[in-house]
């Protein structure tokens, strides 16, 4: 079993195993750098993307551990470990690999990553999704540039969120309900 990813351009494929992170260069049939897990969380069956450049990889390992990869050498350019209590969620990318949103079920949150070094850049939603915690797998997209994430809580609606400053850019009503409450508590 394996997990697998395109480069944008198809020039690039990315293949996890339990052990190793491979790329193959589909233009010249050689296999690119073998990138070996050092960690019991860099088993690289998870997710992972292309950035729009087919530079970086930015791959899911065990327990949301979020690693960034350069395609050329194979260099970590940056890795992101949760808190031990913490490790169940979702991993989704911008399509333009710039930003990294993790929705943690553990502590109902949701934290956005720079998709260049996987650095923490802060969080989203956390009033708006986590105003009674019970976890609960909430669906969410990040635009295609990472700018916005729009998030759909059972206990607080629905909105789009700016992701570098944590601003609810809009909430978005069904026009058939009734609006939920604002601040919701």
């Amino acid at each position: 079993m394996a997990a697998l990813a395109f480069s944008p351009d198809d020039r690039w494929i990315a293949i996890g195993t339990d052990r190793d992170l491979l790329f193959h260069d589909r233009a010249t049939g050689a296999w690119g750098p073998a990138i070996a897990g050092d960690h019991p969380r860099n088993r690289f069956l998870g997710p992972m993307r292309f950035t729009a450049d087919g530079r970086r990889v930015i791959a899911l390992g065990d327990v949301l551990q979020v690693s960034v990869f350069d395609v050329a050498t194979g260099e970590r350019l940056g890795r992101a470990e949760p808190k031990s209590d913490d490790i169940n969620g979702v991993f989704k990318v911008s399509q333009d690999g710039r930003r990294i949103v993790i929705y943690k079920f553990g502590s109902d949150t949701f934290e956005v990553l720079d998709g260049a070094n996987a650095r923490h850049l802060g969080w989203v939603c956390p009033n708006f999704c986590n105003a009674k915690h019970n976890p609960f797998e909430a669906p969410y997209a990040v635009s295609p540039d990472g700018t916005l994430v729009a998030i759909s809580h059972p206990r607080g609606g629905t909105g789009v969120w700016d992701t570098a400053s944590d601003k609810l850019r809009f909430a978005l009503h069904d026009p058939q309900r009734k609006p939920f409450p604002w601040p919701y508590k």
